[in-house]
């Protein structure tokens, strides 16, 4: 999201609804490096079906605006309280 906005000057909606460009349990991992974790690590690491992070963003425009957005993919509803 930080990426996308700063790097990439995509809208703060834009970089918070995008696709992730990382994911912290990285599809296709062997199963000997999982089980390398485990052993010398005592790491464990467990597939999900569900999306299990949202991400909420504010950026600070040159304007002195603040924009912000919320997270789609979050199952509750979120609402700005701003000031």
């Amino acid at each position: 999201t930080v990426i996308r906005a700063l790097l990439f000057n995509q809208t703060v909606k834009d970089s918070v609804d995008a696709p992730r460009f990382h994911n912290q349990f990285i599809p296709h991992v062997t199963y000997q490096i999982i089980k390398h974790l485990v052993k010398t690590r005592h790491q464990n690491m467990t597939s999900i079906e569900k999306q299990a992070s949202v991400v909420q963003a504010l950026i600070l425009m040159d304007d002195g605006f603040i924009h912000g957005n919320s997270d789609f993919r979050r199952k509750t509803a979120t609402y700005p309280a701003g000031y």
